[in-house]
């Protein structure tokens, strides 16, 4: 597994968290699940650890 730096805003308010995932993709996703809808997504990094 690898981890994930996601940088998105919702709402007008900027987050920044990690995610475990094997893609960006899958990392991505768990955020798009959990608010069921469209994220607007700044920047997502691969990280060397949790």
């Amino acid at each position: 597994m690898k981890f994930w730096e996601l940088t998105y805003v919702l709402d007008g308010v900027h987050y920044v968290e990690r995610q475990q995932g094997v893609t960006k993709m899958q990392a991505r996703s768990v955020i798009v699940q959990r608010y069921k809808r469209q994220i607007d997504f700044k920047s997502v990094m691969e990280v060397a650890h949790g």
